[in-house]
């Protein structure tokens, strides 16, 4: 049988919901901060040119294995707003928070 999906039941814990929320908000809107969040400076690709000029970012819960799920509403220069959903995997290198991983999230 197929896995079940991940639940993202439990509440983000408070020492990485500015993390996750300023990475998303950074990597959508080509904010120049946004080395400082990754773990490895190329964990994760990122966009040639921005496509959104703002990122509102709504933390929806963890899973089982601490994975963030996020909702973004993104608006791009023609100011059309898209909604996303992201899964983030973060880890505790020197004293800090930093992003390892970001995957689309469905459903």
């Amino acid at each position: 049988t197929a896995p079940s999906p991940a639940l993202f039941r439990e509440p983000v814990p408070p020492n990485q919901v500015s993390v996750a929320t300023r990475f998303l908000e950074e990597y959508l809107t080509g904010g120049p901060d946004l080395a400082r969040y990754l773990a490895t400076p190329n964990a994760i690709q990122v966009f040639a040119e921005a496509p959104y000029v703002a990122a509102d970012v709504r933390l929806l819960g963890t899973d089982s294995l601490g994975r963030i799920k996020a909702a973004v509403a993104a608006t791009n220069e023609r100011g059309v707003q898209y909604r996303l959903e992201y899964s983030l995997d973060l880890t505790f290198q020197e004293g800090i928070w930093e992003v390892v991983d970001l995957n689309p999230a469905y459903g």
